[in-house]
């Protein structure tokens, strides 16, 4: 075993893991001009989407950031283009409850989409806490939502979530093997 400080670490993770299903005014799923899935986010509505998966064991379960790529498929004729997402995370414990979720403080974070279609714009978010103790290797949920009730989201189009991916920061010790549960 050795030990390591400041590792950083990435996960992309597939538009078509998000889900759309059981939430309020959620996002649609689309291709995105046959080269990829993508996620829809329509204007004057707080569409929502969320993915669940388990941290890398190697995660030192400090925070994480996330790296989104936008893009509208409508020229935007004004010259205001930002839009306002928010994101948020919950852990779920062993026996936890789903239903129920515990999450961090939401992180707002604006993304000046590109006047011209088709054109991705890159936006990474500030530090995110993730909810409810987080561990490596345990479920996470993450539920991102456009914040069209934000008076600085002026973007009057539909704009399509192309690509996403999460930082972590590396424990400072190598993980072990889970125990069994046999």
């Amino acid at each position: 075993r050795y030990t390591r400080t400041g590792v950083i670490r990435s996960m992309d993770i597939p538009m078509g893991a998000w889900l759309t299903n059981g939430l309020a005014s959620l996002a649609t799923p689309v291709s995105w001009t046959n080269a990829s899935d993508s996620l829809q986010f329509a204007d004057a509505v707080t569409n929502t989407t969320r993915v669940q998966f388990a941290l890398p064991l190697t995660w030192g379960t400090g925070v994480v950031r996330w790296k989104f790529v936008m893009a509208s498929t409508i020229t935007n004729s004004t010259t205001s283009t930002n839009v306002v997402y928010g994101i948020k995370g919950a852990s779920v414990a062993s026996e936890g409850t789903w239903d129920s979720l515990t999450f961090g403080t939401q992180i707002t974070f604006t993304n000046h989409i590109h006047r011209s279609p088709y054109v991705g714009i890159e936006c990474v978010t500030g530090d995110l806490t993730i909810g409810n103790t987080p561990a490596a290797n345990k479920p996470v949920v993450f539920e991102l939502t456009r914040m069209t009730s934000d008076a600085t989201d002026v973007n009057t189009n539909t704009v399509s979530v192309i690509s996403a991916q999460v930082f972590y920061t590396e424990s400072a010790t190598e993980p072990t093997m889970p125990a069994t549960t046999q």
